[in-house]
């Protein structure tokens, strides 16, 4: 189970209430509807300058539950249907949980990760180089391209707006 956390800044919950009927300072999002709240919550904020984004992925795996830090998302591989997430700050962390590539694909386009093949999406900042059918990341990780994913990856390494989210 995978939930997106936003976490609001006191006072900027207004929105919320607006959009959801909700006055909670933290929400939690359903899988089923969490690119419709990102989308809206990412309006938002890009209309409101100065509201800080913190946003947290909720997992939980075999009785652990882990909030992960959005922004130090290296890359998401899946493994039959079990997703690991890699995490680089200071060392490397793994976690794992039971989730959709393709859903979560669609929820963190709009947050700086695209897909590479059918097994990886990867933070376009932790991206090193582009050598061929392979990525170097800055954690000095090598990761395949598929070759229907290069273009669009290429796309939005050279910078065609909104590349990501089409």
């Amino acid at each position: 189970m995978v939930n997106l956390v936003f976490c609001l800044s006191k006072g900027r919950y207004q929105w919320i209430e607006d959009e959801f009927g909700s006055k909670s300072l933290t929400r939690l999002v359903r899988f089923e509807d969490s690119v419709r709240f990102l989308e809206s919550y990412l309006s938002h904020v890009s209309n409101n300058k100065g509201l800080g984004t913190n946003i947290k992925l909720l997992i939980k795996y075999k009785g652990e539950t882990h909030l992960i830090d959005i922004h130090k998302i290296s890359y998401i591989e899946i493994t039959k249907r079990i997703i690991e997430i890699h995490v680089s700050e200071g060392g490397s962390e793994v976690y794992k949980a039971y989730a959709s590539l393709s859903v979560l694909e669609k929820i963190l386009a709009r947050l700086g990760f695209i897909r590479i093949s059918r097994f990886y999406v990867v933070a376009i900042d932790f991206i090193r180089k582009i050598c061929g059918a392979q990525i170097e990341l800055s954690i000095g990780k090598a990761l395949p391209i598929g070759r229907p994913y290069k273009k669009k990856l290429l796309a939005v390494v050279y910078g065609e707006p909104n590349a990501a989210v089409k």
